[in-house]
């Protein structure tokens, strides 16, 4: 491996939750576990888009929502933990280390850990991502991955390989919340969840299609 960090935490965009590229995802990322100590933390997807649409209708408060919005990547999260070879549901730090020791690839069940974060707001404004950056902050681990469905954070029609915290804000790519998070020193990745042998060609190489985050 060219990173000397061996601890990960792999944030799994809720876009990603489609059984042909989860067949081709949870492999890759069953092999890097065998190497690397790596958390999952799971996206939303539909069970975060069902609970928007139903605030919207209901007109609950931001702060409802946002408690429904953090279970409901749960959801996802369960189905992870079974697809994964020695997937574990796990909700705290003493259980991700117990994981680690045993071998097993935890998926982080955000709640309730993200609903009593002060550090994630309780707006629409602070999704999935935001909560993949304060459980590495949780966890104490340095090196993130943001799996998406695009390659990276494009500028002019350009991919970048490189981006600023800055930059983040209005990419569309990940939520608004996200880059303030970010930690000098971390190792931050964002690059396509479609295409999972990128995902291994970085942590084994150092280098793929996608775009680092200058933190």
């Amino acid at each position: 491996m060219t990173f000397r960090r061996k601890r990960w935490v792999f944030k799994l965009s809720g876009s990603l939750d489609n059984e042909k590229i989860l067949s081709r995802l949870i492999p890759v990322i069953d092999e890097l576990s065998s190497k690397l100590r790596v958390v999952i933390v799971p996206g939303g997807g539909a069970f975060a888009d069902f609970i928007r649409a139903r605030s919207a209708r209901r007109k609950t408060s931001e702060k409802t929502a946002h408690a429904q919005a953090v279970m409901s990547t749960g959801q996802f999260g369960y189905e992870l933990a079974e697809r994964f070879k020695n997937g574990i549901a796990v909700y705290n730090r003493s259980q991700v280390t117990a994981a680690f020791k045993s071998g097993a690839t935890p998926v982080f069940i955000p709640h309730p850990f993200a609903v009593d974060q002060k550090r994630i707001p309780a707006t629409w404004e602070a999704t999935s991502d935001t909560i993949a950056v304060e459980t590495c902050r949780y966890l104490r681990i340095g090196g993130l991955v943001m799996l998406k469905s695009v390659d990276g954070i494009y500028k002019n029609g350009k991919l970048q390989a490189q981006a600023g915290k800055a930059s983040l804000k209005k990419s569309g790519v990940v939520d608004p919340v996200f880059g303030g998070r970010l930690e000098p020193g971390w190792d931050v990745f964002i690059l396509n969840g479609r295409k999972p042998q990128r995902l291994k060609q970085l942590l084994e190489t150092g280098s793929t299609i996608m775009t680092k985050i200058r933190c």
